[in-house]
């Protein structure tokens, strides 16, 4: 009996121990779980700054590029409009043949070729430009020259126009049926000088009295500029001598 009440009283105190104990367990448990709920936070929250921090950067760069491409869509169109607004010109060389008249339009445009030229007693072949056909399709993006190309028929007695610009811009030898007229071609150009005329043996040469039944050599006279220095040795109102 002794043995049985002793059992008893060591169950009866595990029970009250057990009891004791139970408290402390449950309130480690959820302290267990509160401090990892606060490290589940932590790590959330950080994750969400980096993200945040990410998103912020993505739309500073998408940003600037954004506006980057703007800029660059803005210089173009203010290019194109300049341009617009800029005026070339064209001039027809047509070397001996009927005059056409000079065209200018709004630069990066187009023209339109004009109608053939006549030069008696030669085949038109096309209008040049440093010695290549010229494409009436290119935009015209400076001030330009366009020369004529032509071909002798057959039997057709030639003769030759020379230039000597006097240190003006080149002009080529011009061919033209002999007994007939010379279109006065485009005047030549000269740094701190002004054109003043073609001339023949000291006289200034007539384009519309004055047919071609030889081979003659014209030069060109010029007159210096106001506030022009030149060591040009042709004082500024001279005349080509005899032998020009």
């Amino acid at each position: 009996m002794a043995v049985k009440k002793q059992d008893i009283k060591k169950e009866k105190m595990k029970k009250e121990n057990t009891k004791k104990e139970a408290p402390k367990k449950i309130k480690k448990e959820l302290t267990e779980k509160v401090e990892s709920s606060k490290t589940n936070n932590k790590k959330e929250n950080k994750t969400n700054k980096c993200t945040k921090k990410q998103i912020i950067i993505i739309s500073v760069i998408s940003t600037v590029c954004i506006l980057g491409a703007l800029v660059s869509i803005l210089l173009l169109v203010n290019k194109e409009e300049t341009k617009q607004k800029e005026t070339c010109s064209v001039n027809f060389n047509t070397n001996g043949g009927l005059e056409i008249n000079e065209i200018n339009l709004n630069c990066g445009n187009t023209i339109e070729e004009p109608e053939t030229p006549v030069k008696s007693g030669f085949e038109f072949l096309g209008w040049y430009i440093n010695d290549k056909e010229y494409n009436f399709n290119s935009k015209i993006e400076k001030n330009i020259i366009l020369e004529a190309k032509w071909k002798a028929k057959e039997d057709v007695e030639i003769v030759i126009v020379s230039f000597d610009t006097d240190g003006g811009s080149k002009q080529d030898n011009i061919e033209l049926e002999k007994g007939t007229y010379l279109v006065k071609p485009l005047d030549p150009t000269k740094k701190g000088y002004s054109f003043v005329g073609w001339y023949l043996n000291g006289k200034e040469f007539s384009f519309v009295s004055n047919t071609i039944d030889k081979n003659i050599k014209l030069k060109a006279k010029w007159k210096k500029n106001a506030n022009e220095q030149s060591n040009d040795v042709n004082d500024e109102n001279s005349v080509p001598s005899d032998n020009a």
